[in-house]
């Protein structure tokens, strides 16, 4: 808003000036940080427009996107115009100068096809006896930095009004002029109305889900068709920002395709809304009358639900009157009775049978079955092996094992008078119990955990024996025996007299037992698992080796002194800890350990390995400065830049200010340095300021700085 200050020179001007040609700055209405998507219109009040020609155009001058005048302007002429109010009372077309007014609302229209930008600006002139205002748009407060255009999209072509969607919505938008100003509450009063005139046809949009929930009151406090609910993201032949506040209609189509079945539809709306399957010969919910938010379903009609075969086109037929426009629809599928067969699993040559019971009356029954993973099925044949193909439930009598892994399913007729299928259930056929991979004898060292296995081609229980030298006995659960009746058996911390033991397991399944081979435990060498790393010193800090083998007894750690010609065992000391253990401690670290060499002797099974021999190195520190004072980027090839050292630094982060505080330039890598430019322009002479933080890679402090930096030339 103009300053007080701003309308009291104003008003002396025009009592004591010649009056001269002028045109006052313009603000957006409503007062804010204007944002328009591209094809929609914006509204600006001018204060002041006096001493212009008779006749003269005013009109606006939309900037390029960085917000200057120079080139790549817009001019356009205002779609309307009002002396009055924000609210009109509207001309329509041009505004031409007839006398020295005060408050010229202005409206105009942003090309669909302008480029997105975050500052654009504007300015007014006369078209006749050219005058421009140096002033631009009036911003709130200075906080903005100009007018934002976002994208408009491009509208999907034109269709007729009767074009249906097939598994999509298509509706069909209409305007329609009111024959009273009465509630519409009553048939009478409907058929009066014209709510799909073909004169009157708007556009369209599509609606990808069968279910849907439209508000089109949620564009900016008033009722707005098509509005923006999502209807961009499906396709619309409305223009961005095009729409219809009140007083239109919709036609709804789509064909659809339905599992047979029974289903609840419901339709809700603000104001009349109607739900047609058969095309609109019939209108299943019919609300069609003027009301608040109201919702109707099928139930009361329906109790068990509409029985949907296949496709049927759906048509939803909705009219819209002030203030609110709503309108629901979704289609919910009915549970229906059906107890599903269950998998079966059995041994070859037994009984089984699977099941369905629904309380459909007067069901039939076909039995049908797949051999290839349900790509296709048959009629499960009359006769041996099967017996009840036509009922409830199949039995398989001395069930072959030709028919593992097949798959069998019901069809049941009398669900809205078609044939409904079943889950399929799938049958699992054992055949007689064998051994597909027998227990492999173990190579272990005293005081191992062993373990041995077997696999079979069916299920089967398990039982493990052992021969410690007069034959097999069983094994029980107790001690250091685990999991003696599974396919794996473990034997926990094995001692010597265990060597040349033997182990077998007995299964049991379909048809005899049958024992395993035998397999034995016999004594393995030593193994190294685990192997030390170098190390790194940031410091002075303590530091871990880590060592392992498997059947390990014992371990010593030895030290280097001399590059690895030579090592030395180490002692418990109040430097080195835990030296007979795998992980070795060293306390207070620092730099005189760096190029200090260690390994691990490892003793076990009568052996010892020595393992891998590692190194202790010495992180680099921070320089003390790491950021110059000056620099002169005049393209010399000589301190052109300002650069940081950056020697164990790591994840800086700054910036550049001038005198004012504007940022010049910020980090955002650890290489980036600046060139003296800003937005590609070579800034002044001078000194300028810095705020960096970074990183110690050595110990991980966050090391902060603030100073400045002479710039010349």
């Amino acid at each position: 808003m103009l300053k007080k200050v701003h309308l009291f020179f104003l008003s002396l001007l025009l009592s004591f000036s010649v009056k001269a040609a002028f045109i006052d700055i313009g603000e957006p209405v409503p007062f804010g940080c204007p944002s328009i998507c591209a094809g929609n219109t914006i509204l600006f009040k001018i204060f002041h427009v006096q001493g212009l020609p008779t006749g003269a155009t005013v009109q606006a001058l939309l900037s390029n996107p960085s917000g200057s005048f120079t080139s790549g302007t817009t001019l356009f002429n205002c779609n309307r115009y009002s002396t009055v109010s924000a609210t009109g009372p509207w001309t329509i077309g041009a505004y031409t100068f007839a006398g020295d007014i005060n408050d010229l609302f202005f409206e105009i229209t942003i090309p669909v096809s302008q480029a997105p930008g975050a500052n654009y600006n504007i300015k007014f002139r006369s078209a006749v006896s050219p005058f421009t205002t140096s002033n631009t748009l009036n911003l709130p407060g200075g906080t903005c930095s100009g007018m934002t255009i976002t994208p408009g999209y491009a509208p999907l072509a034109a269709i007729a009004p009767s074009t249906i969607g097939s598994n999509q919505w298509i509706a069909h938008a209409y305007t329609w002029v009111p024959t009273t100003g009465s509630p519409l509450t009553t048939p009478a009063l409907i058929a009066q109305q014209s709510f799909f005139a073909q004169a009157n046809y708007k556009g369209h949009f599509l609606k990808d889900s069968l279910n849907f929930s439209l508000n089109f009151t949620n564009t900016t406090g008033s009722s707005k068709m098509p509005g923006t609910v999502g209807l961009v993201n499906n396709g619309t032949s409305f223009q961005c920002g095009d729409g219809y506040t009140t007083n239109y209609s919709l036609r709804f189509y789509r064909n659809q395709n339905f599992t047979p079945g029974f289903y609840r539809f419901r339709l809700a709306a603000d104001d009349g809304a109607r739900l047609s399957i058969d095309g609109g010969a019939t209108w299943l919910i019919d609300m069609f009358t003027e009301h608040a938010l109201a919702s109707q379903n099928t139930d009361a009609a329906f109790p068990n639900g509409v029985c949907m075969n296949g496709p049927a086109l759906l048509v939803i037929e909705y009219f819209q009157r002030p203030v609110d426009a709503i309108v629901k629809f979704d289609v919910t599928a009915l549970s229906t009775s059906i107890t599903q067969p269950q998998n079966q699993t059995i041994c070859e040559g037994t009984t089984t049978s699977f099941s369905v019971g629904t309380t459909i009356p007067s069901a039939t029954y076909q039995w049908m079955m797949s051999s290839d993973s349900g790509l296709t099925y048959t009629p499960a044949p009359v006769g041996s092996p099967f017996a009840g193909t036509n009922s409830s439930t199949l039995q398989i009598l001395s069930t072959p094992f030709f028919l593992h892994n097949y798959l069998f399913k019901c069809i049941i007729s009398g669900i809205c008078g078609n044939a409904f299928p079943s889950d399929s259930a799938g049958l699992t056929v054992n055949p007689v119990v064998a051994f597909t991979s027998q227990p492999v004898p173990q190579i272990v060292c005293v005081g191992d955990t062993v373990s041995f296995t077997v696999a079979t081609n069916t299920q089967a229980s398990y039982q493990w024996l052992e021969n410690i030298s007069s034959g097999f006995v069983f094994i029980n659960n107790t001690g250091t025996y685990i999991n003696a009746t599974t396919p794996t058996l473990t034997i926990n911390g094995v001692s010597a007299n265990y060597n040349n033991y033997q182990y077998q397991c007995i299964i049991s399944g379909c048809g005899p037992s049958i024992p395993s081979a035998p397999a034995s435990i016999t004594f393995a060498p030593l193994q190294a698992s685990t192997q030390p790393q170098n190390q790194e010193v940031c410091g002075t800090q303590t530091l871990s080796l880590s060592a392992n083998a498997l059947n390990a007894n014992s371990y010593q750690w030895q030290i280097s002194l001399d590059s690895g010609l030579t090592f030395t065992n180490l002692i418990d000391n109040s430097v080195y800890q835990n030296v007979n253990m795998s992980d070795l401690s060293i306390l207070n670290a620092d730099a005189s350990f760096n190029g200090l060499l260690y390994r691990c002797q490892i003793f076990g099974c009568g052996l010892f390995i020595y393992s891998d021999t590692v190194g202790i190195f010495v992180k680099k520190g921070v320089e003390a400065e790491f950021v110059p004072n000056v620099f002169s980027p005049n393209n010399d090839g000589q301190n052109d830049v300002f650069k940081l050292n950056t020697i164990g630094l790591m994840n800086v982060s700054g910036s550049i200010y001038n005198r004012w505080g504007q940022e010049l330039y910020k980090w955002s890598s650890i290489t980036d340095n600046w060139d003296g430019k800003f937005k590609g322009t070579a800034v002044n002479d001078g000194v300028y300021f810095y705020s960096l933080k970074a990183t110690s890679e050595c110990d991980g402090k966050v090391i902060e700085k603030n100073g400045t930096i002479s710039l010349f030339k």
